[in-house]
């Protein structure tokens, strides 16, 4: 394999109003040149969030027990993988003891939005160019 590497699908689950109530994620094995990784990882997540590890709000972004985090708030933050840190912990805890790979420190990873609907339905709500 050419340069493989563990690379991440991220999703988020926003509502209406633009709050995050949901994440997702997913690991995999990336071969060839980031930008062939990226383009796997794009394509994938159109589609993959749908048998993606689903994860919560981490603590740290409630209020009252309610997330309060903003999609705007994660596109204006320098490093979008904030959100995402605890889920990052638990791909890489879950990693099969076989495995000589680690998730590394700045991944490479596609970030998605998702729009969740008041019928319970959830769909990207991306262009192409909305790549991390």
């Amino acid at each position: 394999m050419e340069n493989p590497e563990i690379t991440l699908n991220l999703w988020y689950v926003r509502d209406e109003d633009g709050f995050i109530y949901s994440l997702r994620a997913r690991a995999y094995i990336g071969t060839g040149s980031d930008e062939e990784k990226l383009n796997t990882l794009w394509k994938s997540s159109l589609v993959d969030y749908l048998i993606a590890r689903v994860f919560p709000i981490p603590a740290q972004f409630h209020i009252d027990g309610e997330p309060i985090f903003h999609a705007a708030a994660l596109e204006a933050l320098d490093n979008s993988l904030v959100l995402f840190e605890e889920a990052i912990q638990v791909l890489q805890a879950e990693l099969p003891s076989q495995t000589s790979l680690n998730i590394p420190a700045s991944p490479l990873i596609c970030v998605t939005p998702l729009f969740g609907d008041d019928d319970g339905n959830i769909y990207p709500k991306i262009n192409k160019t909305t790549r991390i």
